[in-house]
């Protein structure tokens, strides 16, 4: 599972709620049931950039650049992957966190999976920043958010009132749009 839109300081939090909510879940499907998962948060915003080339003549680092060594946290399991080439300007990489891996996945074997959904999004013919899951969650949300009781239409909170409404009920889908798949 790819999560974006984590700070830094969430890290506890996410491996405490929704990690936990995840194995929840399951459970109500079936008692017994507990998949095992292997969960990273990523992160775009950072300060770090990737370059190559000798000190007079640097340049951007090739797509699929993995940097696992020497700038990532020294007893976490972190690592940076610049999965696509920059279009103009300097590439910036990704920042991936393994939260949690039950499947004990090789660094090779994660940071492979993670490149290779990041070629993968069908809006663009190009490999892009993230992985494509994490895109399309974004996509999901974006669009969920018009199914909200109370959305104004804002990308703001100012929605939320203390007038007991809560914010986030969601409305009932149309007759005809229920047991429907739609596509962000």
């Amino acid at each position: 599972m790819f999560r974006d839109g984590v700070g830094e300081g969430q890290f506890q939090a996410v491996t405490n709620f929704e990690v936990a909510a995840i194995f929840k879940a399951c459970s109500n499907l079936d008692p017994k049931y507990r998949p095992k998962l292997t969960f990273l948060l990523v992160q775009k915003r950072h300060h770090l950039r990737l370059f190559s080339g000798p000190a007079a003549n640097l340049g951007n680092v090739n797509a699929g650049t993995v940097v696992d060594t020497q700038v990532v946290h020294p007893t976490e399991n972190d690592f940076y992957l610049c999965s696509h080439a920059a279009l103009k300007g300097t590439s910036s990489p990704s920042h991936y966190r393994v939260l949690l891996d039950d499947n004990k996945c090789s660094p090779d074997d994660i940071q492979g999976l993670a490149y290779a959904l990041c070629h993968v999004y069908q809006r663009c013919a190009r490999s892009v920043s993230i992985p494509a899951p994490a895109y399309y969650a974004h996509l999901a949300a974006y669009r969920g958010r018009f199914y909200c009781d109370n959305f104004d239409g804002s990308d703001t909170q100012s929605n939320i009132s203390g007038d007991g409404n809560d914010p986030t009920a969601m409305a009932e889908p149309h007759l005809g749009l229920r047991d429907r798949l739609w596509y962000a």
